[in-house]
């Protein structure tokens, strides 16, 4: 053969060996590209907004390494910590590549937990918290339904940076989530007996939750809201979160404007024809599911299965997120129920996020209270939830440990003696007994736990009468404060008894002393732990003997009296009408 026909015959067989095992490759690279989410998918394009339709199509080839290339830069910009820059670059990859879940939670995470970071104000920092959940729920997951990764996320976001004490401008996005949902849905029902506030919550959402999901839907079964329809189109308002909070009436002018006035007009004659309720029922919904991307009829399930969440509260959300792509992943469907006669049930109990939503609902602070006078929300545990978190805690794969439910159990009967009706606590001491052979009774449990807190203070270092002052704290700031006579005198109560045990053996300021200290603590409280309406109210339910010993006791800055009327004047309102002088 000759030389040029022998480099021609090698390589005529080299090339055939490249493209065998381009084609042997081609399945795994395939398989690669998808995982990943860069490879063009004409039918996945034709469901993705218009926009990022284009821009896929208009690169073509180019596409993947301009993700790549955009991917290394914006990661190297956060390594530098030019987190701005960083986030503009993520943007453009979420544009290119909407499927590839992982810029998504990089860009969120990068806002939520970066970029708030360097913000001034709390305001600032919260927009930018927020951008980062928007930018998951909004449009992450309407472009990746199905994705667990981002609803897992999501969950983090909710529970790790709102949820806990990290960031220092934690209570402020607490309060924002609060009052938005406030405002959306106004509070739940609160019933006094602690047995009726799961019914009676499900059955304050249920309108909600099975409204229909459209206005032609609404028009369909009730034709009388078609001229309403018209009204409000005319009246140039869209159905949307201003528009609900305009015609429930929270955020009209005064005095209202021509326009406000003729939706007031419009509102009136739907209560006159009793059509308002399930109006304004839709437009919760509507707004539930198109601003927060939420299914209510999955929140309902929820409510009915796990227990009365408020939706309020960041930790509810957290769950939510959780449940929901969990379902979704084990069904792969959008549309998705939570039914505890189903496998899938099992899944979402497995969840290790979903337990540790369900576990600061219970024992943290899963029932929240609005101050009708100042607005303030007040948050104490929600015990209603343990029996949701025993499920999770004994399903959870990763976390189903026997003595670490003993110790569930223990700060579930401490938190239900003190924050729940007069069943629980009892039911879980119960539990206590039967399963681990603790002997005495609730009280004698209860009192034995205040006590090994106190000890273990003083075991690092601090006084009795300290650590007895600490827990006495609790009457005015989980009980007289925020209006909860009935847990104010359970920590009297049991504080005192400890208090009898310890000055027996070791020689202890007055009672009343103990009272007074606590009390002049919580009146030196910030105005972000205590309003000065929520500390008038302790004031007012405080022993008249021990307001005497206190008002006139000498501070640094004057005498507590003179420090109420300051701090009257600052707030502009009457200090003998809030701390009147006791006699």
């Amino acid at each position: 053969m000759k030389p040029n026909q022998s480099v021609l015959a090698t390589s005529l067989l080299v090339s055939l060996c490249c493209f065998g095992a381009i084609a042997w490759l081609q399945p795994t690279i395939r398989a690669e590209r998808d995982s990943l989410e860069i490879s063009v998918d004409s039918e996945r394009n034709a469901q993705m907004p218009p926009d990022l339709a284009l821009i896929n199509a208009a690169l073509g080839g180019f596409r993947s390494w301009a993700i790549n290339f955009m991917w290394m830069r914006a990661t190297k910009l956060q390594e530098e910590n030019r987190v701005h820059e960083a986030a503009q670059l993520a943007g453009w990859i979420t544009n290119l590549s909407p499927r590839f879940e992982r810029v998504w939670t990089f860009q969120a995470w990068n806002l939520a937990f970066n970029v708030s970071r360097q913000a001034d104000t709390d305001t600032e920092r919260w927009r930018w918290v927020s951008a980062g959940i928007d930018l998951i729920r909004t449009r992450g997951l309407k472009i990746n339904p199905l994705s667990l990764h981002l609803h897992t996320w999501l969950a983090y976001i909710y529970y790790f940076k709102i949820g806990d004490s990290l960031d220092e401008s934690h209570r402020y996005y607490k309060t924002a989530i609060a009052r938005e949902w406030d405002r959306l849905l106004g509070p739940p029902p609160t019933p006094a007996d602690d047995s009726a506030v799961e019914a009676a919550r499900v059955e304050w959402f249920r309108p909600i939750a099975i409204s229909p999901a459209t206005s032609a839907d609404l028009v369909e079964a009730e034709p009388s809201y078609e001229e309403v329809f018209r009204q409000i189109a005319e009246l140039d308002y869209r159905l949307e979160l201003p528009f609900l909070l305009l015609f429930t009436g929270s955020d009209l002018e005064d005095p209202a404007t021509p326009k406000e006035e003729a939706l007031l007009r419009l509102r009136h004659d739907l209560s006159d024809r009793g059509l308002h309720a399930r109006f304004v029922s839709f437009l919760r919904a509507l707004v539930i599911r198109q601003r927060f991307n939420m299914d209510p009829h999955l929140m309902l399930d929820m409510m009915e299965v796990l227990g009365p969440f408020d939706w309020r509260h960041e930790a509810s959300h957290g769950a939510y997120w959780v449940v929901e792509g969990a379902l979704r992943r084990a069904r792969q469907k959008v549309s998705v129920r939570l039914v505890p006669a189903e496998s899938d049930y099992i899944v979402v109990l497995d969840r290790p996020e979903l337990l540790i939503c369900l576990r600061k609902l219970a024992f943290e602070s899963g029932r929240i209270e609005r101050d009708p006078v100042t607005g303030r929300f007040s948050r104490v545990p929600e015990p209603l939830f343990i029996r949701a978190y025993e499920l999770a805690r004994f399903t959870n794969s990763v976390d189903h440990v026997r003595d670490l439910f003993r110790a569930d159990l223990e700060a579930a009967t401490t938190t239900a003696y003190f924050f729940g009706g007069a069943e629980l606590a009892p039911r879980y001491f119960a539990r206590l007994q039967g399963d681990f052979g603790v002997e005495g009774t609730t009280e004698e449990f209860v009192a034995a736990a205040l006590r090994a807190e106190v000890e273990s203070e003083v075991e690092q270092g601090r006084e009795i009468f300290e650590a007895l002052e600490s827990l006495y704290y609790n009457v005015y700031g989980k009980g007289y404060g925020i209006d909860r006579p009935d847990v104010a005198e359970r920590f009297h109560t049991v504080v005192s008894r400890l208090y009898t045990t310890f000055a027996l053996t070791d020689p202890l300021p007055s009672l009343s002393e103990l009272q007074a200290r606590s009390l002049i603590v919580y009146l030196y409280a910030s105005p972000v732990a205590a309003s000065v309406h929520e500390k008038s109210r302790a004031w007012l339910a405080s022993d008249v003997e021990v307001r005497r010993s206190v008002e006139n006791r000498a501070l640094p800055s004057g005498t507590v009296r003179q420090f109420l009327g300051a701090m009257c004047r600052r707030e502009g309102v009457d200090m003998n009408v809030l701390f009147p002088a006791a006699r």
